[in-house]
């Protein structure tokens, strides 16, 4: 007799077990105490099982199958704010689909990355499942909340850095005092932490432009990278 021991997923769902009879005499008893065996907990459990051996042969013949249903961990996600002090880092100890990011309890973003740029204030949290097994089962978990301000351009260290005009119709200029080397990276996010436009330049002089840029109305933040040193402001488009 072979047992099929099908293990929970998440903490709260249940196991399972089936069994395959190769040897005695069909017509099998499976004694379980009353138990359902496709909604088994975390625990030791023995079945009896009887076959139908005549006693005049030496039956029944009675076997009894130890089945363990382990505990399985604890699926959780946990999220911290990154020493950037913009981007949110999420980590999780199992598989996922996706990260979905939430804004005061609202599903602002769904992205395949455990990282979210943040520019709005309120209570982030993230939301993280499984997919769904054989047995219908799926993790899922929601984080702890961070509780996040709104950032001004005070709160960046940009000694030397510029942004002009601001607010913008979208056209705006960057401009460093102290150039580290001429390769220039920039990034522009919208409110919801999505990259709208990127640009590298390998010919940077202390200055780079935005021409007519296609943005909606609305707040946005940029982040500059010039050899060893970084670079974030906000900038409003009208």
């Amino acid at each position: 007799m072979t047992q099929h021991v099908v293990q929970p997923l998440c903490l709260g769902d249940y196991g399972s077990v089936s069994f395959t009879f190769s040897g005695g005499t069909p017509g099998f008893t499976i004694d379980n105490g009353f138990l359902n065996i496709d909604y088994l907990l975390p625990g030791n459990y023995v079945f009896t099982v009887t076959d139908d051996t005549p006693v005049s042969i030496g039956g029944p013949i009675v076997q009894q199958i130890n089945v363990v249903i382990e505990s399985p961990p604890t699926y959780e996600v946990d999220i911290i704010l990154d020493t950037d002090n913009t981007t949110i880092v999420a980590t999780v100890n199992g598989p996922v689909t996706g990260f979905y990011w939430l804004l005061n309890g609202v599903v602002i973003d769904s992205t395949q990355v455990p990282t979210y740029v943040y520019t709005t204030p309120g209570i982030y949290t993230c939301y993280v499942q499984t997919l769904v097994n054989a047995s219908g089962q799926q993790c899922w978990d929601y984080s702890n909340g961070l509780i996040l301000t709104q950032l001004g351009t005070d709160e960046y260290s940009n000694q030397g850095f510029v942004l002009y005009p601001n607010p913008s119709s979208g056209t705006f200029t960057v401009t460093l005092e102290n150039v580290d080397v001429n390769t220039i990276y920039a990034q522009i996010f919208d409110i919801q932490g999505r990259e709208v436009y990127r640009i590298k330049s390998d010919n940077f002089n202390g200055q780079l432009q935005f021409n007519n840029q296609e943005l909606s109305q609305g707040l946005y933040q940029i982040r500059i990278e010039n050899g060893n040193n970084v670079y974030r402001s906000k900038i409003i488009i009208e």
